[in-house]
């Protein structure tokens, strides 16, 4: 039973950290487009 405890725990921090990661990449993304909009309402590069 301890063990499955403990496969449980180590599947759910892997499960965080790649969501985590998965949003990160996506807001990452987003500000960069958001900085790109910015620049060219601007009328800059």
């Amino acid at each position: 039973m301890r063990v499955l405890l403990e496969e449980a725990r180590l599947l759910s921090r892997d499960l965080a950290h790649h969501r985590r990661a998965r949003l990160e990449a996506v807001i990452g993304r987003t500000l960069d487009e958001v900085d790109r909009q910015v620049g060219e309402m601007r009328g800059g590069p």
